[in-house]
């Protein structure tokens, strides 16, 4: 179910790939999802489009999961969505619909702008609208250093992050707008938070950096396809889509108002793809997706650990590491290199 691609100078852009047993078209649901997170994060939308009979497939972002990442940080999309189109090319795809949440919602707006010709339809999850001085705020506090330390800090910046997420948008913020009411997420959910955080490493932010630029109203023109806005309650960034949604959005923007719950948010979302893609039969992929050019990708699974509210099982998880390296190798003096042998260790890197 995990593949890779070898693109242009030896890159590497990873994939999931569900095929439906009864498919109702050999057009397939492309899904982008959110940073710093992987393609595993759809997983639970790809198997219910399967059971609608649509077939999926979940790129990992370069620079996330098992994709290449970037040595330097791009200031356009455009180097994404390169890779994206290549990616597409060598699985035989011409014709898709895009599914993005959050980072993912905004390569796939400006994956359909750039590449008309894959666009069926597009629903865009988390999508949001910042004026200038929202903007300028988040950037300049939502992305700390992660850089690697030997103490571990890095690690406990990554905890409070994660603890934050669910509790108020922007995650920094102490303001009361700013305060969510939602339910804090069991303890299992933010440690897979922070480990995604910990796989993606420094470079965390590239593509999230380049996402929050581009949320605003203004990005909705010259749309090749129906774009449908996901609306629900429970988003951590409600009030930014209903501000998005208040703006004088071109014809073919559409709402789609979705139900509480993972879940249930996910059965309607694989029924509306059914639903919009059999209604386009005409303008459907005729050949089936090729898989020739991929190669198998083990999924990773990482050491299961002791859960620790506070986030101190990553630190220890560290230190211990360190000490085995150090018995090893004798003392270590570079971060980068302990981080290296403790993510491998810990099941977050090949």
């Amino acid at each position: 179910m995990l593949f890779s691609l070898t693109l242009k100078h030896d890159k590497r852009i990873a994939f999931r790939y569900l095929r439906a047993e009864q498919a109702i078209s050999e057009t397939p649901v492309l899904l982008f999802h959110a940073s710093p997170t992987s393609s595993e994060s759809q997983l639970p939308l790809m198997f219910e489009l399967a059971r609608a009979g649509l077939h999926s497939v979940a790129f990992d972002t370069p620079g996330y999961g098992d994709s290449s990442g970037f040595t330097d940080q791009p200031t356009r999309f455009a180097p994404y969505l390169r890779r994206f189109d290549e990616a597409l090319q060598q699985l035989n795809i011409q014709r898709c619909a895009l599914f993005g949440i959050a980072t993912g919602a905004q390569l796939a707006l400006e994956f359909c702008k750039s590449y008309p010709a894959y666009a069926h339809t597009v629903m865009l999850d988390a999508a949001c609208h910042f004026d200038d001085a929202q903007r300028d705020h988040l950037l300049e506090q939502y992305f700390p250093s992660l850089a690697p330390t030997l103490s571990g800090e890095h690690l406990n910046i990554t905890w409070r992050i994660c603890r934050r997420l669910f509790s108020s948008f922007p995650w920094f913020s102490e303001h009361s707008e700013d305060q969510l009411a939602l339910s804090p997420p069991p303890l299992h959910v933010i440690h897979q938070f922070a480990l995604a955080y910990w796989r993606a490493g420094s470079r965390y932010d590239y593509a999230y950096r380049l996402a929050f630029a581009n949320e605003h109203a203004g990005q909705y023109h010259a749309l090749p396809c129906p774009v449908y806005l996901v609306r629900r309650a429970d988003s951590i960034v409600a009030r930014h889509t209903d501000a998005l949604l208040k703006h004088s959005l071109p014809a073919q923007v559409r709402t789609f108002d979705a139900p509480l719950g993972a879940a249930t948010r996910a059965t309607a979302i694989a029924r509306h793809f059914a639903i919009e893609i059999a209604s386009r039969v005409r303008a459907e992929q005729k050949d089936a997706l090729s898989l020739e050019r991929a190669t198998d990708l083990p999924e990773l699974k990482p050491l299961d650990l002791d859960l620790k509210e506070d986030g101190s099982h990553l630190l220890a998880f560290l230190q211990n590491t360190k000490a085995r390296y150090e018995s090893l190798h004798g003392p270590v003096s570079d971060a980068l290199e302990l981080d290296a042998f403790a993510r491998k260790a810990l099941g977050l890197l090949r």
